[in-house]
């Protein structure tokens, strides 16, 4: 999220910081006496994390001992299930472990309850379990009926402006091996390294290019915990989503976009925390449009937590979203990669709040100006709502909807004049939700043969197959081949000439420059100016240059001559003059 703060809130923040193969039937189980889990182990209030979940499946085959297994899970990785108790008509039983099978020839009603470490039960959760049986073979099916699942919280905030339509990331992920991702992740892999995750002492200048960016021999000696780290947080992503109501791939790949999966300040010039990389303006939104997050949040922090948000005094609003903020910054100087990992997990859930808090930001702005848009379009509004933040977006589409109805995303990013990085953002992000699959990773069903009850034997996970990639070899054509030299300049331009001034330079930027052959350089920049030389590259072919750490990119060809120059001007920082 891009930071835009005035030091004098920065000021009140930190002074805030001071003081199997089978058919599954999933049903959330929320711990204590309300309906949401609560973290009440440091002061300044009760994080909500994720709920409990029991997962009871059957053979979608005809087998021999007919059965049913019971899968409690605890998302959270420093916690873990230790019970699983209920009755099966009027049988009882007990596992002292996350899973047990139980042998079940007649149908009957099932009754299922799972305890903690974190010291919750859940609730009671009920399911029919209907056994027919052919000759000597059974067939097992189970039929949820408990609370019905957590719905689309944002189609309900846009009920009066979505035109409609689908996509294949919309619906919530039914298992964690379809949020499954192997990305190259530059940031990610220089933060292993420098923690000591990865050894890459036999690569040049110890596998790192500076110290945000590891280098090509880095990349590849960190690929294997590259993949193992961004894929760590999934199940409580997954049971964050399922919880909030928002597509899980969203959530996944707006903390990529982010952080890379790196819990700790990755741009602390711009005061931004944790894998959401939130801000103080993004915690005033969570807290405005969401009474949950502000009551809890409250709660710790305040004595009159009555109304809402927007009718507390300037000081407890700066007072809230300083506490909020410290939810989600994991960086810890005595803990192991000088992260809190179990922080940066409990952050997860608030962090889904707030992207739920930014649709019914959208919904607000549209039914304000009265256009309609249809469903990715609305997700598009929203993550540049929560990058970019209400005035630039309510700007844009109060200028589009004068031409445009419904609108659209190329309408609306059209005029994002005054912010055009948050067009990039969201152009940036959107490839990430293709490179999910668009189905679960399981194994092709064959028929089994069913072992008598065995308890407290905990069900083997499916382990994620990376889907192979496919190589296209280009015919040859005549081509003219150059060295040359990629030159880029970065300046806030604070006095809006738009030219490069005294004062303007931006320092300890990055830029990575991405040739048509996916060759990459990465220019570091030094007082605004930054350059790199390249050879034996074909003239006319594209090269893309991205200041990664600003969500600016350049799309360019190689000149004859070899020589690219970019100029990046950023518009000087603001925060929004009006909001709801």
């Amino acid at each position: 999220m891009h930071i835009r703060a005035w030091i004098s809130r920065i000021a009140v923040v930190g002074l805030i910081g001071i003081l199997c193969l089978s058919t599954n039937l999933i049903a959330a189980a929320n711990g204590g006496p309300e309906t949401d889990r609560y973290d009440t182990s440091w002061p300044g209030g009760k994080i909500p994390i994720p709920s409990l979940y029991i997962r009871v499946s059957s053979p979608e085959v005809l087998v021999t001992t007919p059965f049913i297994t019971i899968v409690a899970e605890e998302f959270l990785s420093d916690e873990q299930i230790y019970a699983i108790y209920g009755t099966y008509g009027d049988q009882s039983f007990r596992c002292e472990s996350e899973a047990c099978r139980i042998v079940v020839f007649n149908s009957a009603k099932l009754s299922v309850r799972a305890r903690s470490t974190l010291g919750d039960e859940s609730q009671e959760f009920t399911f029919a379990v209907n056994v027919t049986k052919s000759e000597n073979l059974y067939m097992v099916r189970v039929v949820k009926s408990g609370p019905p699942e957590t719905g689309d919280s944002c189609s309900d905030a846009w009920m009066n402006v979505n035109t409609g339509g689908t996509s294949l990331w919309q619906y919530s992920a039914n298992t964690v091996e379809e949020l499954h991702t192997e990305n190259t992740l530059y940031l990610l892999a220089a933060r292993l390294i420098q923690n000591g995750l990865v050894d890459a002492s036999s690569c040049p200048s110890g596998g790192l290019y500076n110290s945000k960016s590891a280098n090509a021999c880095g990349i590849e000696v960190s690929r294997q915990a590259v993949n193992e780290w961004q894929n760590r947080f999934d199940p409580v992503i997954l049971a964050a989503a399922r919880d909030v109501g928002i597509p899980a791939k969203v959530l996944k790949s707006l903390i990529e976009q982010e952080s890379q999966f790196w819990p700790g300040n990755v741009r602390s010039e711009y005061f931004e925390y944790g894998l959401g990389q939130i801000t103080e303006q993004g915690t005033d939104v969570g807290l405005r449009w969401d009474q949950d997050l502000f009551g809890t949040v409250c709660d710790g922090l305040l004595y009159d937590c009555d109304g809402f948000f927007a009718s507390q005094s300037d000081f407890s609003q700066a007072t809230l979203r300083g506490g909020l903020m410290r939810w989600f910054d994991a960086t810890c100087s005595t803990c192991e990669y000088g992260v809190d990992i179990a922080k940066a997990e409990r952050s997860i859930k608030p962090l889904a709040q707030i992207i739920r808090a930014n649709c019914y930001q959208v919904g607000y702005i549209m039914e304000k100006r009265v256009p309609q848009a249809n469903y990715e379009t609305l997700w598009k509004f929203t993550l540049l709502s929560y990058h970019a933040g209400y005035q630039c977006l309510d700007d844009a589409i109060a200028k589009a909807a004068r031409t445009d109805n419904p609108l659209t995303w190329e309408g609306v990013a059209f005029h994002l004049n005054d912010c055009p990085a948050g067009a990039y953002y969201i152009d940036e992000l959107w490839p990430r939700l293709s490179t999910y699959p668009t189905g679960n990773r399981v194994a092709t069903p064959t028929p089994i043969a069913a072992t008598p009850m065995v308890l407290n034997t905990p069900t083997p996970r499916p382990t994620a197959t990376p889907l192979p990639t496919q190589m296209l070899t280009p015919s040859p054509t005549p081509v003219t081949v150059v060295n040359g030299k990629v030159s880029v300049v970065v300046f806030v331009d604070f006095n809006e000439n738009e030219q490069y001034d005294d004062g303007e330079a931006v320092e300890n930027a990055e830029v990575l420059v991405r040739f048509y052959d996916n060759s990459t350089l990465t220019i570091p920049v030094r007082f605004g100016l930054g350059e790199a030389p390249f050879y034996g590259k074909i003239v006319d072919r594209s090269v893309y240059v991205d200041l990664r750490s600003l969500y600016r990119g350049v799309a360019t060809t190689i000149p004859a001559d070899g020589q690219v120059i970019v100029v990046f001007r950023l518009p000087p920082p603001d925060l929004p003059v009006i909001l709801p």
